[in-house]
């Protein structure tokens, strides 16, 4: 009688650690959230994507790195951004123009799985170039009317309020509770931070002099040129020294991957050369900018 009895508090015990095991997987997952500033992301044993065909937007993803894709939704704004802890997705629609200033933007919020999308909220007359959640809060940011700043707003799950985040900064990739944000890259270098979203205070000025960068995962990937460029002239670019550098989004980290570069950069992924993931510098002019 004592063993069975026994034996019942250990089933009982059992059943109380894998309930708070359980449980603490799924609040770490929820604040889990990363954001790239490219199409696809690796997460959580899933591959999600944005494609661009026929002037539409669609979002697929796939368990693992084979397989075939599943589209979960289309008709994704423009920019095609979204955010991700492997187990839900959040996504932008848009009706916005910026030469009208017309139209609004809706948030959405689908399982990875795919299933009914849910309407989190709409935001009127903007539209939206990236966003990212962390615990309680979606962070946007925002577009209104051609050539104009671009805010960066916080929009609260829980009070439904849209309040301003930073003034002039972009989220242009994000990990849990750190963003990599800048000036708006535009035909000039700008600086690039890390950016802390609970204190909202700039943690680490990561370069003075940036143009384009790549978040993969907790990993940014950037250009530092030693001065500050514009297009007033040209040969400035094509003669632009840079080093390529990786950090991580907090801000830490900091690493030289190369020495002195010249040249001009007209976009920014991580490739593998010899073993190690670097930055492609674009050797030419900026004529297509």
């Amino acid at each position: 009688m004592k063993r069975r009895k026994g034996m019942r508090i250990l089933v009982l015990i059992l059943s109380l650690v894998l309930m708070i095991q359980t449980f603490s997987v799924q609040a770490a997952s929820s604040d889990g959230y990363v954001t790239p500033n490219s199409s696809s992301v690796k997460i959580g044993g899933y591959q999600i994507k944005v494609t661009f065909k026929n002037g539409i937007n669609s979002l697929y993803t796939r368990n693992g790195t084979s397989g075939k894709w599943k589209k979960i939704a289309s008709g994704l704004a423009a920019a095609g951004v979204f955010t991700t802890n492997g187990a839900n997705i959040y996504y932008a629609k848009s009706t916005y123009s910026y030469i009208s200033g017309n139209g609004s933007s809706k948030i959405y919020c689908i399982s990875v799985n795919g299933g009914k999308s849910k309407h989190i909220t709409t935001i009127p007359n903007a539209g939206i170039l990236a966003m990212h959640r962390y615990k309680d809060n979606l962070y946007l940011t925002e577009f209104r009317g051609k050539g104009s700043p671009y805010p960066t707003y916080v929009y609260s799950l829980k009070t439904k309020k849209h309040t301003l985040f930073k003034e002039n900064l972009d989220i242009n990739g994000a990990y849990k509770g750190y963003a990599v944000m800048n000036e708006h890259y535009y035909k000039c270098t700008v600086p690039l931070y890390a950016v802390n979203l609970t204190t909202k205070k700039i943690v680490k000025t990561l370069a003075s002099n940036s143009y384009k960068h790549y978040v993969s995962g907790k990993y940014v990937y950037y250009t530092d040129y030693t001065t500050s460029l514009t297009t007033t002239r040209p040969e400035e670019w094509k003669n632009g020294i840079f080093t390529i550098k990786r950090a991580t989004v907090d801000g830490k980290n900091i690493t030289a991957m190369t020495s002195n570069i010249t040249g001009a950069v007209q976009s920014v992924t991580a490739h593998r050369r010899n073993g190690r993931k670097i930055l492609l510098p674009f050797q030419g002019d900026r004529s297509d900018f």
